[in-house]
């Protein structure tokens, strides 16, 4: 019977071979290291130890890496997410993991946090996730689904699942939310099982085929290999033949336009991973050599800077430039983090229906003072 995580749904039902071709290779270097690792643990073993919850017998401590220093607010920010989400009476579990076999396939997911209400009739889980680029909202997201649908067989009373992405590194200014949920419950909630498990099906009848796409291109450690990625990279090698040039027109239609941005997207993340593969080659062996002959060095330049303690950057740069709106000019607000430490300084929490928030005060006391842009999201359907 075939076998499948919640965290590869989202590549796998896009492209059905990759689950051939993932397991052939070594695994990506990238969010779910040694340091997201440990910034889960952290995380989690907060709530066992101040929110009474339940984890697995076996939870060790692993490898705490030195970046945790700067990054270790990652983990503050989901815990204090999950501590003021769930409700205190409800079941508080950590790093759950449930497997649940179906007619033709085995499911099994590893659950960062999840709550059930003391009647097990309504959850809310948790998904941590600790890397740079976005992942999909929770209400598109097919790993959050299988999470969904793993709860209702295993707690088969539930009538209402919710479920929040949580992404500290996400920018908000930019768009990229945060925090994102979905709920599922009646009809929707009772249909979940059936809608996933055809599209578990619908990719186990093309097991055999690769096909290129944004979501299965972006989280696949294989479209280096991938013959159809390939294929799409050798597109960009055609000769100006005859053929071609009578269909040359001046300005592009919509279709050639679409094209190209759809084979950008799709390729952008394994050049990627090409790139940082070969870098290490390079360092390791002095040079690289392609398949036409170019040898490939690396020079070392001056990179972006980081700023250890920004108070002290800031009080010196103040010396230098005394005027405020001088100054202001220099810096970049975030609304992000601006309502964060207003939680912070006054005590109150991030958001809330019920009492004064950081985002109420940011909303009567700052927001006058912003203009908000708009985020132009293409949408591939």
């Amino acid at each position: 019977m075939k076998s499948f995580r919640c965290s590869e749904l989202d590549r796998v039902l896009a492209c059905p071979g990759s689950a051939i071709l993932v397991p052939m290779v070594e695994s990506r270097k990238g969010d779910e290291g040694t340091e997201g690792t440990a910034l889960h643990w952290i995380a989690h073993n907060r709530m066992l130890e101040e929110l009474a919850a339940i984890g697995p017998a076996d939870f060790a401590q692993p490898t705490i890496p030195k970046s945790v220093a700067v990054s270790g607010w990652i983990s503050d920010y989901y815990f204090n997410h999950v501590k003021e989400t769930a409700p205190a009476e409800w079941s508080l579990q950590v790093e759950c993991e449930i497997i649940e076999s179906f007619d033709t396939f085995t499911l099994s997911g590893h659950i960062d946090s999840v709550a059930i209400s003391p009647d097990a009739t309504e959850a809310i889980g948790f998904d941590l996730k600790t890397g740079y680029d976005p992942v999909d909202t929770a209400d598109e997201n097919w790993q959050i689904l299988g999470y969904s649908v793993l709860l209702l067989t295993a707690y088969p009373t539930l009538r209402k699942i919710t479920f929040y992405i949580v992404q500290p590194r996400n920018d908000e200014d930019e768009g990229f939310q945060r925090v994102s949920s979905v709920t599922l419950d009646g009809a929707t909630l009772a249909g979940a099982p059936a809608s996933l498990a055809k599209a578990i099906a619908a990719s186990m009848a093309r097991a055999d085929e690769v096909e290129t796409s944004m979501k299965a291109c972006k989280w696949c450690s294989a479209a280096i290999i991938c013959p159809a990625a390939n294929a799409l990279k050798d597109l960009m090698k055609a000769k100006l033949t005859p053929e071609f040039l009578a269909t040359v027109k001046a300005t592009p239609d919509d279709a050639a336009l679409g094209e190209w941005v759809m084979s950008s997207r799709m390729l952008n993340r394994p050049m990627e991973d090409a790139e940082k593969l070969l870098k290490e080659r390079i360092k390791a062996n002095g040079h690289a050599t392609a398949a036409d002959g170019t040898v490939i060095t690396i020079k070392e330049e001056g990179g972006s800077y980081s700023f250890p303690d920004p108070g002290a950057f800031y009080r010196a740069t103040r010396e230098i430039i005394a005027d405020d709106d001088k100054y202001a000019s220099t810096v970049k607000p975030s609304t992000t983090r601006t309502k964060e430490v207003i939680a912070e300084v006054m005590g109150i929490p991030k958001t809330s229906k019920r009492t004064a928030s950081a985002q109420s005060v940011f909303d009567d006391k700052l927001r006058p003072l912003a203009v908000q842009g708009v985020r132009e999201k293409l949408v591939f359907m």
